[in-house]
């Protein structure tokens, strides 16, 4: 991988949060996906400024293909975490899953998923069984 490469990853997870928060980021979708847009803008703008050249040409699909997956990634990552309410309060205490009663957890926790753009962080409330019957966390 090329200098630019690495400059093209590093404009594209700039404002990612990697660590274990307690609670979800409220982010508007604007401001998810700024960081990557501008690394789009900039790439584009750079390229039109220099003479043009095959290599050049060639270096320049790769860096947005790589933002154009970035994009995508941030802006799936963003809509499915608004698939669920934010407030955990607003989900039911309990649900019956085959069979068995489960309770609701206090707070939503992260989990890494893989998707077709790559890892997001996926915040999800989950329920424990109720009766201690050694099932999962659902």
């Amino acid at each position: 991988m090329n200098y630019s490469m690495y400059l093209c990853v590093a404009a594209a997870t700039v404002g990612r949060t990697d660590s274990a928060e307690e609670t979800p980021p409220e982010v508007a979708l604007g401001d998810a996906l700024a960081p990557t847009l501008q690394g789009l803008k900039r790439f584009l703008e750079e390229f039109v400024c220099k003479p043009g050249n095959p290599q050049a040409t060639l270096e320049l699909e790769q860096q947005m293909r790589t933002l154009t997956q970035e994009v995508a990634r941030v802006g799936i990552e963003w809509a499915y975490n608004r698939v669920e309410p934010s407030q955990v309060a607003a989900l039911p205490v309990h649900v019956v899953f085959e069979g068995d009663l489960y309770t609701r957890l206090k707070r939503k926790t992260p989990q890494e998923v893989a998707t077709t753009f790559g890892k997001i962080r996926l915040w999800r409330v989950g329920y424990r069984p109720t009766h201690r019957t050694g099932e999962p966390t659902i």
